[in-house]
């Protein structure tokens, strides 16, 4: 039996087989970013040209082929676009500032405010209390997207903190309106 994986290549990316001494050698590059495969006699492709995809079939049962495809998909999609996560906040005296620079402040009620800088990702602030992050990179984007949240994690009880948008928060009822 054998594993296939299927990469999608986006419109700037290019593709180059090379055969040589019984190795198959797939480029896919593009202006700024190369990627290289070295394909033995146990592994066969077909490459699709006007369609853009490759698909690549692994004659070996050892592979975590899902784990690997949604990986390399992910990388050459992000050899173009972005990612994008955005922040939402609330609680009274909550501030994100915002320099001129990479980097961002965060005030929230404590003595000392938190600095993160940013190498790769860029930062708009939306609303007062909305952020939005994008950047290539879509490991590092939810690193950094999980470090932030972690400084003022979200309260059950009165739903004030940090969170991502779009995401559903489920209110927990006081402990002294409860009687047994």
């Amino acid at each position: 039996m054998f594993k296939k994986i299927t990469f999608f290549l986006f419109n700037k990316n290019n593709v180059s087989i090379i055969k040589k001494n019984k190795k198959n050698k797939i480029y896919i590059y593009n202006k700024n970013f190369y990627f290289l495969f070295i394909l033995d006699n146990n592994t066969k492709y077909f490459l699709e040209k006007y369609a853009k995809y490759l698909i690549i079939f692994f004659l070996k049962n050892n592979l975590t082929a899902p784990i690997l495809n949604a990986y390399l998909n992910k990388l050459f999609y992000s050899w173009n676009n972005y990612f994008f996560k955005k922040i939402k906040f609330s609680g009274k005296g909550y501030k994100i500032k915002k320099s001129k620079k990479k980097n961002i402040k965060l005030h929230f009620n404590r003595a000392h405010f938190t600095i993160f800088i940013f190498k790769k990702e860029l930062l708009k602030k939306i609303r007062k209390t909305k952020c939005l992050i994008k950047g290539t990179n879509y490991n590092s984007l939810n690193n950094h997207i999980n470090k932030i949240i972690y400084v003022r994690k979200l309260n059950l009880y009165t739903s004030k903190g940090l969170r991502l948008s779009r995401g559903i928060i489920f209110k927990k009822a006081s402990k002294k309106g409860v009687s047994l």
